[in-house]
């Protein structure tokens, strides 16, 4: 399994400016699933659109997002697999 690293964005080569808003660098469109698929299809489509995180939506709510699937909750999910069997 690969190595997970965190970067600091306070240490980038070219600092943010304190302006710039979220919404100005988010994805237009960004990945997402309902919550009904499993797991592997969750992992299938983060790796396939090259995304650190899939956005977990239900169109049924007012408020549509439900959570998100990062990498981390994935390799957590497969250690607690893993303990279990």
């Amino acid at each position: 399994m690969g190595e997970l690293q965190g970067v600091d964005i306070r240490d980038l080569a070219r600092p943010l400016p304190s302006y710039e808003k979220v919404e100005q660098i988010r994805p237009e469109s960004p990945p997402s699933v309902r919550p009904e698929p499993g797991v592997l299809d969750s992992v299938g489509l983060r790796e396939s659109e090259g995304v650190e995180a899939i956005l977990i939506r239900d169109g049924t709510r007012p408020a549509p997002l439900l959570g998100a699937v990062a990498r981390e909750a994935v390799f957590l999910f497969q250690g607690e697999l893993a303990a279990t069997s």
